[in-house]
């Protein structure tokens, strides 16, 4: 069985410092007090990884990209995607996955 866990979530944007999450195998529990960016963090994952229904940052922050790293158990995999672009950019290490633009 192809495992899998989500090492770090970065979005960044022109003149903008990048924000990342970290994440360690095993569960990860995403807490904080209302409005600190928990829903934004499943959002940017869900849209990195295809969904194209809903921006999952507002405009007005800055933010335009955002990158998923993977660690599979035959190496790694890093998503990116533009927002507003329907493509993701996959570049990977794991011989199983082919790194393209999809």
């Amino acid at each position: 069985m192809s495992r899998f866990y989500l090492k770090e979530l970065t979005v960044s944007g022109e003149g903008k410092k990048p924000s990342s999450v970290d994440f360690v195998r095993g569960l990860n529990i995403i807490h904080g007090v209302s409005d600190t960016g928990k829903t934004c963090i499943i959002k940017c994952i869900d849209y990195v990884f295809g969904n194209s229904k809903d921006r999952p940052l507002p405009e007005k922050h800055g933010y335009d990209t955002i990158t998923l790293s993977i660690e599979t158990n035959n190496g790694f995999v890093t998503l990116k995607r533009t927002i507003g672009k329907n493509k993701v950019a996959v570049s990977s290490t794991d011989v199983n996955i082919a790194s393209d633009v999809y």
